[in-house]
C-alpha cells in the first residue's frame, strides 16, 4: 500500500506519520489482510447503511416523531443527521477497539518482530505507531463525524453572535443557578468543544484500551474475549443511555425528566451531548434542569479525563512491551 505524503502529517510524532517505517509496516499489512474486494464491499455495504439511516431520519423528521430528540427542534438538518451521527460514534468506537490485535501477531512472524525490537525502543514503537494506524485507517470515517459536529457548532456561534440572534437573556430567566449572559456565552463555548471532542477522545480511548487488553492479557484467545466482552458492554450501556433519552426526549423538556447527575451520564454514554447542540431545544432545558447549563463542563472535564488515560494505556502497555520479560 503506497502512503502519499501529507503535510499536515509533519506536525506529529515520527511514530505517527504514515512514511515512517513501522507505521507503513503496519499499513500496509492491514491493506494484505483486508484486500481490495473486501474493502470495497465493506464501502459499499457502508454508505448503503448510511443511506437507510438517513432515510429513515428524513421520514421521521416528515412525520414530526425523530429518534430520542424532541419534536420541537426546528433544525431539518440537525434531526436528519441526529441519528446517523450517534450510530457513527458507536460504530467507529467499536471498530477501532476491535482493530488493535494485528501489532502483537507480529509476534507470530519472529523474524519481523525481531527486526523490530532491536531498533531502539522498537517494541514500544510498535504498539503506538500501531494506536496510530488504527485511528489512521478510519479517518475518513472521523472526517464524517468531525464536519457535521462543527456545522452544527457553526449554527450555534450563528444563534448566539447572528442577526437573528437568540433571545438569551430571555431563556435564562429562571435557570437555577442565576448566571449572567456572558457566563453563559462561556459555558456554551465548553459545551462546543466538549460534543466535538468528546467522541474523539472515547474513539481515541477505545483504540488505546484494545492495544492494553491485547498487551497485557498473554493469552491471545484470551485478549480476543476480553474485547468481545468489553464491546458488548459498550453497545447494552449505549443502547440504554439512548433508549432512557428517547423516553424523556416524548417529554423533552417540560415534564419528567432525570435529574442532572443521571442525564449526565445519560448523555456522556449515550449521544455524547449531541442533542445539546441545538440551542433553541437545549435552552428550553435550562429552567427544566438544575444546572443543566453546566453539562458543557462535564463533557469538556471528560474528555480531557479520557485524553489522560489514553496517554496512560498506550505508554503503560508500550513499556510492557519493551520490557525483558516480553522479549
Amino acid at each position: 500500500m503506497d502512503v502519499k505524503h501529507d503535510p499536515e502529517a509533519s506536525r506529529l510524532p515520527d511514530w505517527a506519520r504514515p512514511d515512517h517505517p513501522v507505521m507503513r509496516y503496519l499499513l500496509h499489512g492491514e491493506a494484505q489482510r483486508s484486500g481490495r474486494l473486501a474493502r470495497w464491499v465493506t464501502r459499499i455495504g457502508g454508505l448503503g447503511i448510511a443511506a437507510g439511516l438517513l432515510l429513515l431520519s428524513y421520514q421521521g423528521y416528515r412525520k414530526n416523531t425523530p429518534f430520542a430528540i424532541s419534536p420541537d427542534v426546528e433544525s431539518g438538518l440537525f434531526v436528519v443527521l441526529y441519528l446517523p451521527l450517534v450510530l457513527l460514534q458507536l460504530f467507529v468506537t467499536l471498530i477501532v477497539l476491535i482493530s488493535t490485535e494485528s501489532v502483537f501477531s507480529l509476534t507470530a512472524q519472529p523474524q519481523a518482530w525481531q527486526l523490530v525490537r532491536i531498533t531502539t525502543h522498537g517494541a514500544g514503537l510498535a504498539v503506538r505507531a500501531r494506536w496510530a494506524a488504527v485511528l489512521y485507517q478510519v479517518r475518513w470515517l472521523l472526517a464524517l463525524l468531525v464536519v457535521p459536529l462543527l456545522v452544527f457548532v457553526a449554527q450555534m456561534v450563528a444563534d448566539l453572535v447572528g442577526p437573528d440572534r437568540f433571545d438569551l437573556e430571555r431563556a435564562l430567566v429562571g435557570v437555577t443557578p442565576d448566571i449572567s449572559p456572558g457566563g453563559a456565552i462561556v459555558l456554551l463555548a465548553a459545551l462546543m468543544i466538549g460534543t466535538v471532542g468528546l467522541p474523539l477522545a472515547i474513539i481515541a480511548f477505545n483504540a488505546a484500551l484494545g492495544l492494553f487488553l491485547t498487551g497485557v492479557l498473554e493469552n491471545r484467545r484470551l485478549a480476543t474475549m476480553a474485547r468481545l466482552v468489553v464491546l458488548i458492554a459498550e453497545v447494552g450501556i449505549f443502547n440504554v443511555a439512548l433508549l432512557f433519552l428517547d423516553l424523556a426526549s416524548v417529554r423533552w423538556p417540560y415534564t419528567n425528566m432525570p435529574d442532572l447527575g443521571t442525564l449526565l451520564r445519560l448523555l456522556a454514554v449515550g449521544d455524547q451531548g449531541l442533542r445539546l447542540l441545538d440551542l433553541p431545544s437545549y435552552a428550553l432545558l435550562w429552567s427544566a434542569v438544575d444546572y443543566s447549563l453546566y453539562a458543557g463542563v462535564w463533557l469538556l472535564a471528560l474528555t480531557i479525563i479520557l485524553g489522560v488515560l489514553t496517554v496512560w494505556l498506550i505508554r503503560y502497555t508500550a513499556e510492557r512491551a519493551e520490557s525483558p520479560s516480553e522479549q
